[in-house]
């Protein structure tokens, strides 16, 4: 077999590579699904988020476009050759040779012409005074005192993958549509981007849905968010017309707040649970209401690793969605495999319902 299959389906031949085939969408989703270091880091942190701190770094640096976006894509070739060590890379010249020329290739597509060595130097100053920064947050030693060099304050936290792909290709998108004004042939690139962001093929991000849905029915959202505390809100804000469609969203920790910004009953709240569909339900209700929204949102669950019962065990979590008025409520019984993974599992599901609601709407 000389061809890999990307996340689009399309079969790529890293060795014969065509630069017609080379697509943002999967280069956004594999790099933000493969770790930096190989995985040997204190906490996930993607290749992706690696590339889009060194285009906000070129571009604090006041670099040229074709030098932010040329850094933002400067490991695109990993996405379909994969990363090797440096340590194993400077023994494979034929590697290096493969790499070089499809990572070339690569910025030719998006750029629209080769990188410069100059701009090369300038991006790869870049990179490895990122890498410095990294090992000194990542890593049990650090690699230098480039790290010095960095004017912008980036912190190496985990991040949902979904978020750093669609930040990637957001950011891609505006980069490419300035360099397509000083040349016309990047117009097809950029349509080519545009197509798998906004669903004219199955790749469209769950939260892009959404917000096109949103925006097609003239609708604003509301989020009254616990346990998920603001991510379904966050990822809404992926999407760069997020606001078109929300104004206001609130994290009601406390029953209190649930009470004094949400108007959710007392008695719902003593005779139910606050972990409900009645509580989700008055959540969704009383955020859209309180904002003057035609979508609410409300979320209320036990993300563990404490508080859950025989009746309400870790990872049960509630749901309303409120659409003009009429209420939809589901329970949810997520597997107990982790705080966080039971919150980006919430995010997910009730973003799924809601886009299965507009759809019908």
């Amino acid at each position: 077999m000389s061809y890999i299959t990307t996340g689009t389906g399309v079969h790529f031949e890293p060795l014969n590579p065509v630069k017609e085939e080379i697509h943002l969408v999967d280069i956004a989703h594999a790099l933000s699904l493969m770790c930096r270091a190989n995985g040997h880091v204190k906490r996930f942190y993607s290749v992706g988020q690696h590339s889009i701190a060194c285009a906000m770094e070129a571009k604090a640096r006041g670099e040229s476009t074709r030098v932010v976006l040329g850094a933002l894509l400067h490991d695109a070739s990993e996405s379909y050759i994969c990363d090797m060590t440096r340590p194993i890379k400077e023994g494979l010249p034929e590697y290096i040779r493969v790499e070089e020329e499809l990572q070339d290739l690569i910025w030719e597509r998006f750029l629209g012409d080769a990188v410069t060595d100059e701009e090369k130097q300038k991006i790869f100053d870049i990179d490895d005074d990122m890498l410095s920064l990294e090992f000194h947050q990542l890593m049990p030693e650090d690699l230098g005192d480039r790290r010095k060099n960095i004017v912008t304050d980036v912190v190496c936290a985990y991040e949902d993958p979904v978020a750093v792909e669609n930040r990637f290709m957001g950011m891609a998108e505006e980069l490419v549509t300035e360099l397509a004004a000083d040349n016309p042939e990047l117009e097809a690139v950029l349509a080519d981007m545009k197509s798998a962001e906004h669903g004219d093929n199955a790749s469209e991000p769950l939260e892009y849905k959404v917000v096109r849905l949103l925006i097609e029915r003239g609708f604003h959202i509301t989020c009254a968010e616990s346990c998920t505390a603001g991510l379904v809100a966050s990822r809404l804000v992926n999407v760069p017309d997020a606001s078109k469609v929300l104004d206001v969203s609130f994290v009601t920790y406390a029953n209190e707040a649930k009470m004094k910004y949400l108007n959710v009953s007392e008695v719902s709240i003593e005779k139910f649970g606050v972990v409900s569909e009645q509580v989700a339900g008055e959540m969704a209700h009383g955020a859209a209401e309180a904002m003057g929204a035609e979508v609410g949102i409300g979320v209320s669950g036990i993300a563990g690793p404490s508080g859950g019962t025989p009746e309400k065990p870790v990872g049960t979590v509630c749901f309303g969605i409120s659409i003009c008025g009429e209420l939809h409520t589901y329970t949810q019984h997520f597997t107990d495999s982790g705080r966080n993974d039971v919150r980006l599992r919430s995010a997910e599901f009730v973003l799924k319902k809601l886009a299965e609601l507009l759809e019908k709407s």
